[in-house]
């Protein structure tokens, strides 16, 4: 028998005829890939997590020391820095996937209108709903108050 068959039984007819007898192939020694254990899948989150907290360093402070208002996604890759100028908004976003390329915009709003139409084109709205509507509800205080 070819040891690369999969264990697939057989019933065989024995030599009298009367009872039915169970041929096996041999298995696979490679059935694919394995699952994480629960305490090696858990150390693996915490790593990622912790891993996505640092790329996120400098974003909640600014140069010239005033705070704003820190938004993250469920699994820490990207986050929104939000801070009210003079007459505008400013909005900074850090997207740190596991892999790949990292990127931070800037972008200065003046309107309510550019932050909309800004808001509606932004792809977090399609991968977290709620970090969307957290990102337009403080986007539209901070607006309010300065604008």
């Amino acid at each position: 028998m070819d040891s690369t068959r999969s264990h697939v039984p057989m019933t065989e007819l024995s030599p009298g005829g009367a009872q039915p007898r169970m041929a096996q192939k041999h298995a696979d020694p490679i059935e694919g890939p394995r699952l994480l254990g629960a305490k090696r899948a858990a150390l693996r989150e915490r790593r990622r997590r912790t891993a996505a907290g640092r790329s996120h360093v400098g974003l909640a402070g600014s140069a010239d020391g005033t705070a704003g208002k820190l938004l993250s996604s469920k699994d820490g890759s990207v986050a929104f820095l939000m801070r009210g100028g003079s007459s505008s908004l400013i909005v900074e976003k850090r997207n740190c996937p596991m892999s790949g390329q990292r990127t931070a915009q800037t972008i200065a709003f003046e309107s309510a209108c550019d932050f909309d139409r800004w808001c509606d084109g932004e792809p977090i709205r399609f991968h977290d709903p709620q970090l969307h509507e957290q990102l337009r509800a403080q986007g539209h205080e901070l607006l309010g108050e300065h604008g």
